[in-house]
């Protein structure tokens, strides 16, 4: 008897008969289509079972069109500006893709916007402030020389996914698909619906690979079509006028762009804070960290045995390119094999300045082993980090310079087990703490 083992084959249009040879090949059991294609119709009567994707949130532009004020939605912020005078003007969508976004005009931007006085903290009061609709800038009453951002609603006008896969597999002639939004009225029918007929209408399938789900990961371009945000673990592309405002009903406060676009604050997470991942270039500022790893510590982690695996830190970058960490506050770090407030990771070119930590079990900073390269670390604050206030750990070459370390007395200042790279200091300031 012929065994088949649990082998799943992705397969195209161009490839059939090399799908049928591998299969026969290698005893696989079932055939998959791929990402954006479709199985070809030659391979449906093949005995093998069937894999087929389902695209939950798009691949229907007629449905998208048809309902606008349901295509999915994001927070975006604009840069920062400096007023020269009593009057700014930011246009919005400077710096972002206009093929992948499009400013929410269907909703009032006084409910929905945040301007904000960058140099003072201060939102702008409303009636200071308006969008000029046709040509996509706002105009603020400044004080000179402050700065400014505003932060505003875009819809998805190409879903992030097909958009990766245009550029990068250089998809010719698909249209662009749109994203809608399932957890609006009138689209979540239809979707619900539309699953039932396709169930109905591919009894052939024995298995549905569902994709594109409610709300992903965030995927934001640049306008030169090169990843300007990303965000794996986020709710950025979750918001809605409907959404936020049944936010502001459950939980009795207005729920602020604020929250999403600059400013974050992450309390109590299991693992790591924040981490951006294979980036070019990210800009993370302004952000708290409070009391995270409070799961990936010997108090609540009790795995026995090897303890590879068993890290976290507070905000840092993994793998990533010229990566600027600015203006950003981390406070109690749960110690475990990291625990540091931040950590340069496998990357090039990391810059942490100006930022602030505190109390963290872990230390303030690790410069993480052999490919982490370039790291410079000045300008920061760092009071009565515990464990041990850096942490070299193999690495060939970090920076640093002009910070100031005050450190209680029994605390080394190089973290004991995490020696062994190379720094060198400029200017740095070590004062101890008198208790």
């Amino acid at each position: 008897m012929e065994q088949k083992g649990r082998l799943t084959l992705p397969t195209d249009a161009d490839v059939v008969e090399e799908t049928l040879r591998l299969k026969n090949l290698l005893g696989a059991d079932a055939l998959r289509d791929c990402d954006g294609t479709e199985m070809p119709a030659e391979l449906l009567q093949d005995p093998a079972k069937k894999y087929a994707t389902y695209y939950t949130t798009r691949k229907d532009n007629a449905w998208a069109e048809a309902n606008p004020d349901e295509v999915q939605q994001e927070y975006l912020i604009s840069d920062r500006h400096t007023a020269r005078g009593t009057k700014l003007r930011i246009h919005l969508m400077d710096g972002f893709h206009t093929q992948q976004l499009k400013v929410n005009t269907l909703d009032d931007p006084k409910r929905w916007w945040e301007v904000i006085d960058r140099t003072t903290g201060e939102v702008v009061p409303t009636d200071k402030w308006f969008f000029d609709e046709p040509t996509g800038e706002v105009e603020i009453e400044t004080v000179p020389y402050h700065e400014y951002t505003v932060s505003f609603l875009a819809f998805l006008i190409w879903d992030p996914v097909h958009m990766y896969n245009f550029l990068t597999n250089d998809w010719k002639d698909t249209p662009h698909q749109l994203t809608y939004d399932v957890r609006q009225p009138k689209t979540q029918a239809y979707v619900k619906e539309k699953l039932r007929r396709w169930c109905e209408a591919n009894s052939h399938i024995d298995v549905v690979r569902f994709t594109t789900f409610f709300h992903q990961f965030t995927l934001t371009f640049d306008d030169q079509k090169r990843e300007k945000f990303v965000e794996w673990f986020g709710y950025s592309a979750s918001v809605s006028p409907y959404i936020l405002e049944k936010f502001e009903k459950w939980a009795g406060y207005k729920f602020r762009p604020e929250f999403i676009v600059d400013q974050g604050y992450v309390k109590a997470a299991g693992g790591d804070g924040i981490t951006v991942m294979y980036a070019l270039r990210p800009l993370v500022k302004h952000n708290t960290a409070d009391s995270v790893a409070c799961e990936m510590n010997d108090r609540i982690y009790s795995e026995p045995g090897n303890r590879l695996g068993k890290v976290a830190a507070a905000i840092w970058p993994w793998k990533c390119k010229d990566a600027l960490f600015r203006y950003n506050e981390v406070t109690d770090t749960r110690l475990n094999q990291d625990g540091m407030a931040y950590d340069a990771d496998s990357g090039d070119g990391t810059v942490y300045e100006y930022n602030y930590s505190r109390m963290n079990e872990g230390g303030c900073v690790m410069f993480c082993l052999e490919e982490a390269i370039h790291n410079t670390f000045r300008h920061n604050v760092s009071y009565d980090d515990l464990g041990g206030t850096i942490s070299p750990a193999s690495n060939p070459d970090a920076r640093l310079e002009q910070n100031i370390f005050y450190v209680r007395d029994g605390v080394p200042f190089v973290r004991n087990h995490m020696d062994g790279g190379n720094y060198t200091e400029s200017n740095d300031r070590i004062i101890p703490i008198e208790k």
